[in-house]
């Protein structure tokens, strides 16, 4: 162990300090060093250490000292004869030093660390190799060796939490004790969670295919206009490439390890990732590979399995939430602003060879646009001009569960609304969801289910693609102005086509799109075992395979 700076602990030894300090001499021949150096070379000569409160002693006065075969009491009688500094040595050989007397609250402190070791095993006794041992409320830790075992100075009251992946964390109390033995129990829950699985559900222990799951609270972590933006980077597998940002027509095109577009089954039926609203989803998983056969040969790219929520044996719940949230370009390539434009214009026109009389802008025009101060040759940020920094998406959600043994219920309401970028704010959707799954009990042999679920978006938005768009913004020149004398004509910028009325519908016209999508799934389900039972009078109760 070093020089420390404030408290050292260290493990005891077998022989007394006193004896040890009056049998042990040091020679030191150091020229003009500091205090805590010389200290540093007593540490790497002797099995001394030291222990002191930075702060309160000043260590970096430089020194001499020549001494020969001299005990440690003697050298540090030198070295602190006029620093007004007292030392005391301890038991474990550590060397305490304290501004005029012992600090009494460094052997409180001393008194409270002790080292503990122990041992990490599993439920067979076997070691674990790499579990993570922590003093509980620091960062104070370290990681059992190949043989489970470990070693860590801590403090006399501290607890231990003691983790490793796939086992159940423990708290060890460490008071009173000098080692400790930790057996971890595996942690059975994530091997007992349900996976819905083609036409039912299944353990995940007993899972042998590809399948993988998300819930329902890692989807609503983040508002998103579309469930497509949702499942991105959370299950694995799963590959999402989203084209475009135009409200509406946002969604991720969604396949299952590249391989094209895969099946999406809704509660049993199939139907799109954008009929529904993420705050219905009672959780999503996907099948790879064999997993995915029992839907047959349209299952190929894979399927998509979601389930929506539903009632249970419980009083009636009523849920509200509602959020706000804005979106914004994370990057995008800014074009030349109108000084650059018209300097690299007269160079290019230049290099080609283009004589001065033909040439656009002359050099001293090239002087105005740069210093920007007169009438007409300030220039137009067409990017500021048209788009927004931040465009709002909303979504407000109520929903209503419950039920009994007899009938169980869930009704949802949600509104979507989000706006696009354009400052004219004539680009935006709006989408209303409404699901009602109820699932009743006929007898102990029936039961049936009656889900209905509709959904309506209206999608306002321009006549222009968002491609043309794009290339309007980028091919207007900075050299124009955005707005003319006449509020009822549209500006000149270069090309035909403005982009100021291209992003306004009510000057280059719309294209609105309506969309209606209802659903609605009738189910039953028979015991068969135990309606068999019933014609037969037979008490068997086991179950068919």
């Amino acid at each position: 162990m070093r020089l420390t700076t404030f408290i050292l602990i260290v493990f005891s030894l077998n022989v007394s300090a006193t004896i040890y300090s009056q049998n042990t001499k040091l020679s030191l021949d150091m020229r003009n060093k500091s205090i805590k150096e010389v200290l540093f070379q007593i540490e790497n000569l002797s099995e001394f250490r030291f222990i002191y409160e930075s702060e309160k002693i000043n260590l970096n006065k430089k020194v001499s000292v020549h001494v020969k075969e001299q005990t440690v009491e003697s050298i540090l009688g030198r070295l602190f004869e006029k620093e007004g500094v007292q030392y005391e040595i301890t038991e474990n050989n550590l060397i305490l030093i304290t501004p005029g007397v012992v600090n009494p609250s460094s052997q409180q402190l001393l008194q409270q660390k002790i080292n503990i070791t122990g041992i990490v095993v599993d439920d067979l006794g076997e070691p674990v190799l790499g579990a993570n041992i922590v003093e509980k409320g620091t960062a104070n830790g370290v990681i059992s060796d190949i043989d489970g075992k470990f070693s860590l100075t801590v403090s006399d009251n501290a607890v231990l939490q003691v983790s490793y992946i796939g086992y159940i964390s423990q708290d060890v109390p460490v008071k009173g004790k000098a080692s400790v033995h930790v057996v971890l129990i595996e942690d059975m829950r994530s091997l007992e969670e349900v996976v819905v699985v083609g036409y039912g559900t299944q353990k995940r222990a007993n899972i042998t295919g590809a399948v993988s799951t998300v819930n329902a609270k890692e989807l609503v972590k983040a508002p998103q206009a579309n469930v497509t933006q949702s499942l991105s980077g959370r299950l694995p597998g799963l590959v999402s490439k989203q084209n475009s940002g135009e409200p509406g027509n946002d969604q991720a095109s969604i396949s299952i390890r590249g391989f094209g577009g895969a099946l999406v089954i809704v509660d049993g039926v199939e139907s799109s990732l954008n009929y529904i609203d993420q705050n219905e989803i009672e959780s999503v998983t996907i099948l790879k590979d064999a997993s995915a056969a029992v839907y047959g040969a349209r299952a190929g790219n894979g399927v998509i399995l979601i389930t929506t929520k539903r009632g249970g044996q419980t009083k009636p719940t009523i849920n509200i939430n509602s959020s706000l949230a804005f979106q914004g370009y994370t990057s995008y390539p800014r074009a030349m602003n109108a000084a650059q434009y018209v300097e690299l214009h007269r160079e290019a026109q230049l290099n080609s060879g283009t004589p001065e009389s033909g040439i656009r802008f002359s050099e001293e025009a090239v002087r105005k646009w740069q210093a920007g101060t007169e009438p007409g040759y300030q220039g137009t940020d067409w990017w500021s001009v048209v788009m927004n920094k931040y465009s709002p998406l909303q979504q407000h959600n109520a929903s209503l569960s419950g039920g009994n043994e007899k009938v169980k219920y869930f009704a949802f309401l949600g509104y979507t609304g989000q706006t696009g970028m354009y400052k004219s704010g004539d680009n935006e959707m709006d989408r209303y969801n409404i699901r009602s799954n109820i699932d009743g009990k006929v007898n102990k042999y029936l039961s049936v289910g009656f889900d209905v679920s509709y959904m309506k978006s209206n999608l306002k938005g321009l006549r222009r693609s968002q491609e043309s768009l794009w290339m309007d913004l980028y091919e207007h020149q900075p050299v124009y102005m955005s707005k003319l004398p006449d509020p009822n004509k549209v500006p000149y910028a270069g090309q035909v086509t403005s982009v100021v009325a291209s992003t306004n519908r009510d000057l280059s016209g719309y294209n609105d799109v309506i969309n209606n999508q209802l659903s609605t799934t009738v189910t039953a389900k028979l015991d068969v075992v135990l309606f068999q039972n019933r014609l037969t009078g037979s008490k068997d109760n086991l179950k068919w395979n």
